[in-house]
């Protein structure tokens, strides 16, 4: 048996191997003519295994024997098949072949057809019908495996992350040259990306070897390609001088016939363009066209005539574009037409005059632009040249309309009432109160509500500059909140908000609930800030962290803690927003008639305000701690460095003579 390979290409332009195997005898005169005594011996062979199966079968019990099973696929496919049994086993040959990329397995699947059932039985051509999506193998035709499911998309397929690319453009896998296979790739864009920039490898022509000899060095390469500039720029010269020509010579004869014409018209652009049709069939052309452009102006001056003797000579136009471009319909027809829509015409406004003083006088309106507004008159316009809408229905309409406007205006002038009493101007921006007036949806004490509290946030927090954030308008006013509290504790307002006098500045009612609720949590942060401020400021309980042990801290009591809060509240105290000097002294801001500690203490209460102080005690302790404990490093210089190592390196040198 030998194997008889032919290199074919299929319609995906992959290359392949289909498989032909022949009987060869060593002789071919052999071959072609057997000789007696072969066949002799050939028939003598199959009449002895004839009368040695029937034997066989005298002597077999009732029950066959079955084949032992073995789980190898690839094995028992490569047995089926009549090929002999592999020196080893799958689990060998996927440690083998693990390393080869795709179109390297495809070349392995060629060497025989033991191989080829090795190479389909591996688990990689599952993997990629999955990754690319490319569907289940079928019961018959060469995609009855994963291998022929994947090989005919071969082309379009990554052969490292194993998607399924574009047919063609940037996106589509192109081969690339991968040094650890020694070969060509395809590789889609994200891979190429990746491969690059791990493996630069920038193209430069002045350094090909071939370019260099060919066109004589990089003077040459810089000649060849001012070469081939010069051809495009001919070339556009060229097709230019062409058209100038074809266009002087046909104006030239046109001219000499004395011709009508415009340079403009199909015929005569498309032989300056193309040169086609040649010069007497473009002057044919070009004579058709002038002609039609004669009788089109004869028929619109004889349709003018009979429109001004008529009274129509506004509607020239617009009626009669149809009969002058193409002569169709005859001109009694086309002015009789123009005739039966101008009448039309006129009984419409006629009759559309008469429904809109009938509608007038019903409402009883003497002076519509007195009473309807623009809006609503152009709705009243719009039905009133509605033919089939009976009167009394455009009555009805026209009064809801009319009704409907006037409690629009109603509602816009109470809602600007209660916001100017609030403070606040109506906003044209706001989708709550265009909902409002438009609608009527919500009660109006709520809008006003909301409008407040938004004018409250915009003005006295950074709520217009955090809202357009990711999250919900309900989180950026909670953090806004949280801020305006922060900063009423920074500047030694430790009162309630709702106690502050009845101002603009003061918030509204609907945000108190909020502001209690945020209150506890930002009191804590803000007293662990003080705590941690007034230790820095205590020198003798800096000693005492200093010298204690780290997790025992007896001699700092709660009294010392209290005393540190309130001092650490006053030092990083901040001047209020009304107050013009920059650096203010203590006496200068704004005195609290309580401390810090005491206000806190009325807030959260008794038992959570010592449970807060127990609790956050040795947290602070430790952090003070550390932060006054840690030796300062000195700084060094260059200079001192660079001695630091030659003193090193010689002083490594004598100890090593003297080892010797």
């Amino acid at each position: 048996m030998s194997q008889v390979f032919d290199l074919r290409k299929n319609q995906a332009g992959i290359f392949y191997f289909p498989f032909s195997f022949s009987s060869q005898s060593s002789s071919p005169m052999s071959a072609s003519r057997p000789s007696r005594q072969a066949s002799v011996r050939a028939s003598q062979k199959i009449a002895a295994q004839s009368s040695g199966s029937n034997k066989r079968k005298l002597t077999e019990p009732a029950t066959r024997r079955k084949r032992p099973k073995t789980n190898d696929n690839a094995i028992r496919s490569a047995s089926c098949a009549g090929i002999p049994q592999p020196a080893f086993s799958m689990e060998i040959w996927e440690l083998v072949l693990k390393d080869c990329c795709p179109s390297q397995l495809s070349v392995v699947a060629q060497v025989s057809q033991y191989m080829c059932a090795v190479v389909q039985a591996l688990p990689i051509w599952k993997t990629i019908c999955q990754t690319a999506d490319l569907g289940e193998p079928t019961t018959r035709g060469p995609r009855k495996t994963y291998y022929g499911v994947t090989i005919p998309r071969s082309h379009r397929i990554c052969e490292v992350c194993f998607i399924k690319t574009k047919p063609s453009g940037s996106q589509t896998a192109l081969p690339v040259h991968l040094k650890q296979h020694k070969k060509d790739v395809r590789l889609c864009l994200s891979c190429r990306q990746k491969h690059y920039k791990r493996h630069p490898e920038p193209y430069q022509p002045w350094e090909d070897s071939r370019l260099l000899e060919r066109h004589g060095g990089r003077v040459g390469i810089e000649a060849e390609e001012r070469r081939l500039r010069g051809f495009q720029e001919t070339r556009a010269r060229n097709l230019q001088l062409r058209q100038d020509a074809r266009r002087a010579e046909l104006q030239q004869h046109l001219d000499t016939m004395q011709i009508d014409y415009c340079t403009h018209w199909a015929a005569f652009d498309r032989y300056v363009v193309t040169g086609k049709p040649n010069l007497e069939a473009t002057i044919e052309d070009v004579i058709k066209a002038a002609q039609e452009k004669q009788e089109q102006n004869a028929r619109r001056t004889t349709l003018e005539k009979r429109l001004v003797e008529l009274g129509l000579e506004e509607h020239t136009w617009f009626e009669c574009t149809t009969y002058i471009q193409t002569g169709l319909p005859d001109l009694e027809c086309t002015v009789q037409g123009v005739v039966d829509m101008v009448r039309a015409r006129e009984e419409r406004k006629a009759n559309v005059a008469k429904r809109r003083k009938e509608l007038f006088e019903r409402l009883g309106i003497d002076d519509p632009a007195a009473i309807i507004t623009k809006p609503v008159s152009d709705n009243l316009e719009r039905f009133i040249g509605y033919q089939w809408m009976d009167m009394d229905a455009l009555v009805q309409h026209a009064r809801d309309m009319i009704d409907g406007e006037k409690k629009k205006e109603r509602r816009r002038a109470d809602l600007m009432r209660e916001l100017r009493a609030n403070g606040l101007e109506l906003r044209q921006d706001s989708t709550l109160c265009a909902n409002y007036i438009e609608t009527g949806a919500h009660d109006l004490q709520d809008v006003v509500c909301r409008m407040t509290e938004l004018g409250w946030l915009f003005r006295e927090t950074n709520y217009g500059a955090i809202r357009h954030g990711d999250g919900s308008r309900n989180h950026f006013k909670t953090v806004a909140i949280e801020q305006y509290v922060s900063k009423r504790l920074t500047n030694m307002q430790w009162t309630n908000a709702w106690d502050d006098p009845d101002t603009f500045s003061r918030p509204p009612a609907s945000l108190w609930t909020k502001i209690r609720a945020v209150s506890p949590y930002m009191y804590k942060e803000h007293a662990k800030q003080c705590i941690f401020e007034g230790v820095a400021r205590n020198e003798a309980l800096k000693e005492i962290i200093r010298n204690a042990e780290p997790d025992e801290f007896p001699s700092v009591t709660v009294e010392i803690l209290l005393q540190a809060m309130d001092e650490g509240a006053v030092a990083i105290a901040k001047p209020p927003s009304s107050c013009q000097s920059s650096q203010p002294s203590e006496q200068e801001l704004l005195k609290p008639s309580r401390t810090f500690s005491s206000t806190m203490k009325d807030l959260l209460g008794e038992g959570q305000f010592g449970e807060f102080i127990r609790l956050s005690r040795t947290n602070i302790i430790r952090l003070a701690r550390k932060r006054y404990t840690v030796k300062e490093i000195p700084l060094v210089t260059k200079e001192e460095v660079v001695i630091k190592e030659k003193t090193e390196k010689e002083e490594s040198k004598d100890l090593r003579n003297e080892n010797r």
